[in-house]
């Protein structure tokens, strides 16, 4: 993990400093795993670091690591995994974090206790499939988890919530329906993003674009089509981001950025060229569809 350290608070334009963090066997408390796949700051200025070996806590006015969670097997009220994939906050304080096969954790900072979310066979409340993308809270409160197979799910907190109301939380699933092109695009989900307008963009594996309206409660979609010269340009999104322009950026899996302009319904593409240093970088990371499917249950 690296943290970018500016010679002043206006002077970007000059050479900037980094400073290194990384796993050391011989401390206690460093950086749990190389391989961070999450950052969560809090309203306490601690940061919340994902590994895929446990949950960092970093006190950013101390510059230092204050507190590690890993799974104990021998202790049910800890991690259900230390395959973290995602970690955001809800208005309560409590921290959320989801692993990859093992559901969803819910953690308050008080207690230091983990409430444990898996899916339940044959019971259409709990959460739709336990390998978990990422986690996103919107606007309103709601708490969305982008699975990988079990589609989108949504938990709804009550304006009182607490931690002992936890096991009496239901949440709605949103799947694709091959019948149904009002449904959800795919169920393996990469990413989730909501605009301005309280919209959500939902980036899926091999099955393009959902955008959700909310009040409307109906999918609209956005997929690729070979045959259009001037179209959305690849159907794997790794990430969305809307900018002050109303433009929608979508990053793809081996197909390079597109930019969406939704007023003209135009894209316009970016792509890597070899010949160009200042071209776009070509993104071909392994997918998660690549990972070893021993350890992912089964969904319901």
């Amino acid at each position: 993990m690296d943290r970018i350290i500016p010679n002043s608070q206006n002077d970007f334009d000059k050479k900037l400093v980094f400073e290194h963090y990384l796993n050391n066997p011989d401390k206690k408390l460093s950086l749990a795993n190389n391989r961070v796949s999450s950052l969560y700051e809090d309203n306490s200025g601690r940061l919340w670091i994902g590994t895929r070996n446990g949950v960092n806590v970093f006190d950013l006015h101390k510059n230092s690591f204050i507190k590690t969670y890993l799974n104990n097997s021998k202790d049910s009220n800890s991690l259900s995994d230390n395959n973290v994939t995602k970690i955001t906050g809800d208005r309560f304080g409590n921290i959320w974090i989801s692993t990859w096969g093992s559901g969803l954790n819910l953690l308050n900072p008080e207690t230091e206790k983990f409430h444990h979310f898996k899916n339940i066979p044959n019971n259409s409340n709990s959460i739709s499939y336990d390998v978990i993308m990422s986690l996103y809270t919107d606007r309103y409160g709601n708490i969305w988890i982008c699975t990988w197979g079990g589609g989108l799910n949504k938990l709804v907190l009550p304006g009182d919530f607490n931690l002992r109301q936890a096991n009496e939380l239901s949440f709605i699933r949103y799947q694709n329906q091959p019948n149904n092109i009002s449904s959800l695009a795919g169920n393996s989900i990469y990413t989730i993003y909501e605009d301005k307008t309280h919209v959500l963009w939902i980036g899926t594996d091999w099955n393009g674009i959902s955008k959700y309206n909310q009040d409307k409660s109906k999918f609209a979609h956005y997929e690729s089509d070979p045959n259009a010269e001037d179209g959305l340009k690849g159907n794997t999104i790794l990430a969305l981001y809307k900018d002050k322009y109303k433009n929608l950026w979508i990053g793809t899996l081996g197909t390079g950025l597109n930019m969406y302009d939704e007023s003209s319904k135009k894209y316009t593409h970016f792509t890597y060229n070899p010949k160009n240093p200042y071209s776009c970088l070509l993104y071909t990371s392994p997918s998660p569809r690549d990972r070893t499917r021993s350890r992912m249950p089964s969904s319901a």
